[in-house]
């Protein structure tokens, strides 16, 4: 059954309707329209061209390696293509914890040197992260493209939201999103199954996986907030200022799955743990773009602080209880992570 509140969900952080008040001009909202016009467009030739394929390798016109090559080659312009976009705007991006010497100098990104970290810790991981908007997408594949220039090894990304496992948007996802709400729960044999796919196809000494999930499953906003706070108090749930409280299910499936692999953790040993802020300094305000509204402004006033830690899979609990109270410690200490970056990025008025 469709999901009426996820589809307005949708919609909304798109920044489609109510349009964010920096799109008014009648020159920026057409150029959001045609920026959604040529995503539809790449969206429908994407799912054209996974549909023919997986029709390919079925009656064997085609191999299974060609069809993994072809999917990523896909997958990757789809990706290069929005960071084109990302790159002509002036967007600053201060990443806490990283130091990253291999940078482009050209890029319009910087970043604040921090300690050094072992490269290792980069390889075959699980990433958690609040879900602030959209961009959120965007913003860990830019990161995953920093790390492949550091570690000169090639990773492959996919987002596990929204009952799929999926690595560019597709009819699939959209189809998916239409038909859960914040409850959904992936099949746990499936998800071992896809899995064990994931790590079999890639080339352990050429590339490594990261497999990205968001446990607050919604993005954040004043009215979720809001909700969510009414019923934390009501069953004496953690007060959380700046984050949703996160969904236990399927990271806990996901972790469970990899912490009882004979093969080492199916080759996933650390789990990356991302903080995402949005600032607009104009403003002096903490936002949640949407996404459009990025893509589309000729200059848009952004920074975007991403606090990132590291911790290995296997020091993180085996019961379920305890690995749940131990994601709800880690969202409440990210909480108040939140508290001290927007401290440190706001402008004394």
């Amino acid at each position: 059954m469709l999901q009426l509140q996820s589809m307005r969900d949708l919609v909304r952080n798109l920044g489609l309707y109510p349009i964010p008040q920096e799109l008014q001009s009648m020159r920026n909202l057409l150029k959001a329209w045609v920026i959604l016009f040529c995503f539809v467009v790449i969206f429908l030739i994407n799912a054209y061209i996974r549909f023919k394929l997986s029709i390919f390798v079925k009656f064997s016109i085609i191999s299974p390696t060609f069809h993994r090559s072809s999917l990523m080659f896909f997958n990757k312009a789809f990706w290069n293509a929005i960071l084109y976009l990302i790159n002509k705007k002036k967007i600053k991006i201060i990443i806490s914890g990283i130091n990253l010497n291999n940078m482009n100098s050209t890029s319009a990104v910087s970043t604040t040197d921090m300690k050094d970290i072992k490269l290792q810790d980069f390889k075959n991981s699980v990433v958690i992260s609040n879900h602030r908007s959209l961009f959120d997408f965007i913003l860990i594949y830019y990161l995953k493209t920093m790390m492949e220039t550091t570690t000169h090894q090639e990773i492959n990304l996919s987002f596990f939201n929204w009952n799929e496992i999926w690595s560019t948007p597709n009819l699939s996802l959209l189809w998916a999103i239409l038909n859960n709400d914040e409850n959904w729960e992936y099949n746990k044999v499936q998800l071992e199954k896809t899995l064990r796919n994931m790590v079999n196809e890639s080339d352990p000494a050429k590339t490594s996986n990261w497999i990205v999930h968001f446990p607050e499953v919604n993005i954040f906003d004043e009215k979720t907030h809001s909700a969510q706070t009414h019923q934390a108090d009501k069953f004496y749930l953690p007060k959380l200022n700046e984050l949703l409280y996160p969904r236990f299910n399927n990271f806990s499936n996901l972790i469970a799955i990899l912490q009882k692999s004979n093969s080492g953790f199916y080759g996933f040993k650390n789990l990356i743990d991302l903080t995402i802020l949005y600032y607009n300094p104009l403003k002096n305000m903490f936002v949640q773009p949407k996404l459009f509204e990025i893509l589309s402004l000729k200059q848009p006033i952004l920074i975007i602080n991403i606090d990132l830690k590291f911790k290995p899979l296997n020091k993180l609990p085996f019961k379920q209880r305890k690995l749940e109270k131990w994601l709800e410690l880690d969202w409440c200490e990210k909480d108040k992570v939140i508290e001290v970056m927007q401290k440190n990025m706001r402008i004394d008025e």
